[in-house]
């Protein structure tokens, strides 16, 4: 589902940098996200945290302590398709910029 911004950003050939400025791109990945993986992901998560959790979740199996929702972890399909709708919101980004 394209969000209004995002179809401003495309069609109307609004500078995708005000929007990133403006705070849409952390907005949109958090409204979304949040409910998958839990609320620790934010602006200011380094890297190295970033790569621990996908360790923690992925490669490990490890599901104490977690936050998010468990039938999207356990879902490779739906991850398949959150990663593809990520990458599309990136190429559209960068396309504008």
């Amino acid at each position: 589902m394209l969000t209004i911004e995002l179809v401003e950003v495309v069609f109307m050939k609004k500078p995708a940098l005000s929007y990133v400025a403006d705070g849409f791109g952390r907005c949109h990945s958090s409204k979304y996200l949040n409910p998958m993986i839990g609320d620790w992901l934010n602006d200011d998560t380094p890297v190295a945290e970033v790569g621990a959790f996908a360790e923690w979740i992925f490669f490990n199996l490890n599901l104490n302590g977690f936050r998010g929702d468990l039938q999207f972890v356990q879902n490779a399909h739906a991850q398949a398709i959150l990663s593809r709708l990520q990458s599309a919101i990136s190429i559209l980004y960068a396309w504008r910029a």
